[in-house]
């Protein structure tokens, strides 16, 4: 989410990300007495503001999906075929390769 300084000098969540919230809500980045950043956001027009997100440097994240084995696998099964299909074509259209 990108932020932007307001007027005021306090940081708003720019408007790309504002759109998917829909029309009428006003959203900012405000810190906590903690020292902790929040996005509060609120309906336009009203004062008060709900926590939707606590912002942290750094969080520990459970791997979920075995991307790096899924990418292998991809390419293991693909590239083959894929190099055939191309090599097919190359030497259909008469192009030189060098290597």
């Amino acid at each position: 989410m990108c932020f932007s300084r307001s007027e005021g000098g306090r940081r708003q969540v720019s408007k790309r990300a504002m759109k998917s919230l829909g029309g009428g809500w006003v959203a900012f980045v405000q810190r906590a007495k903690t020292g902790s950043l929040f996005i509060f956001v609120r309906k336009a027009g009203e004062r008060d503001a709900e926590p939707w997100y606590l912002l942290v440097r750094v969080a520990e994240v459970p791997k979920r999906l075995d991307m790096v084995e899924t990418v292998q696998k991809t390419v293991i099964d693909r590239f083959p075929l894929r190099w055939a299909e191309t090599w097919r074509d190359i030497m259909q259209k008469g192009l030189r390769v060098r290597f």
